[in-house]
């Protein structure tokens, strides 16, 4: 595990100094249908409470055109669900094999996101998603540095299971932490659950009520979205 200064923390800490507003703004104009989605959805042992339920608000509020998701499963059923009921967007699960099965109407690529034809990146726009959610190796975080340098302005990017300030579960943690505060100028921060877990406490209920259930384990969602030069 590479090791990261307190600096580089403190810098990851402020990309998302504003973003309590930005979640509430997502979550409590849709807080009756969160309650509704059922407990063995939110609690999959995967894609779990507080990070399934923004996932599912923000396509609802953003409406993307395009969501393509590297690493594919359970977050795919909430993305599906979503567009949907938004009645936009194509989703792309690139995944070779994913931890559940996936909705009928996603698109399925069955390998390694390094062998997609690059055009399926580049058709991303401003106002599209991309989910990061592939392997969790230092070489795949290192690869993925690549393909966020050409993102094009206002791409909107989800990392997992970054969980900082809590211990990380990966070596992909620090790197991606490292990659987004040395290029801060480039990158709005939008929301890391694990930050607002932690600064919130208990009141972290009241965003994402599912969460009573277990009330200490954080979600990993981090969203970013790419700035205009």
């Amino acid at each position: 595990m590479i090791e990261l200064s307190a600096a580089t923390f403190g810098a990851w800490r402020e990309l998302f100094a504003g973003q309590e507003r930005w979640v509430r703004g997502l979550v409590e104009p849709v807080a009756d249908e969160l309650r509704a989605i059922p407990a063995d959805s939110i609690w999959n042992g995967f894609f779990e409470s507080g990070d399934a339920e923004l996932y599912y608000a923000l396509l609802l509020a953003l409406r993307p055109q395009r969501v393509i998701e590297l690493g594919s499963g359970f977050s795919s059923s909430f993305a599906a669900r979503a567009l949907a009921r938004s009645g936009r967007g194509r989703l792309t699960c690139i995944d070779p094999s994913p931890r559940a099965s996936l909705p009928p109407q996603a698109e399925h690529l069955a390998c390694p996101w390094q062998e997609v034809d690059p055009a399926v990146f580049s058709a991303l726009a401003a106002g599209d998603v991309l989910f990061l959610d592939s392997s969790h190796t230092a070489e795949e975080a290192l690869s993925l540095y690549l393909l966020l340098d050409v993102l094009p302005p206002g791409v909107l990017v989800h990392v997992h299971d970054i969980l900082h300030p809590y211990p990380p579960t990966f070596p992909e943690e620090y790197l991606m932490i490292s990659y987004f505060t040395l290029r801060r100028a480039q990158w709005e921060g939008m929301a890391s659950l694990s930050l607002l877990h932690s600064e919130l406490g208990p009141r972290f209920v009241e965003l994402f009520p599912s969460s009573a259930r277990v009330p200490w384990r954080s979600p990993g969602s981090a969203w970013l979205r790419r700035r205009s030069p």
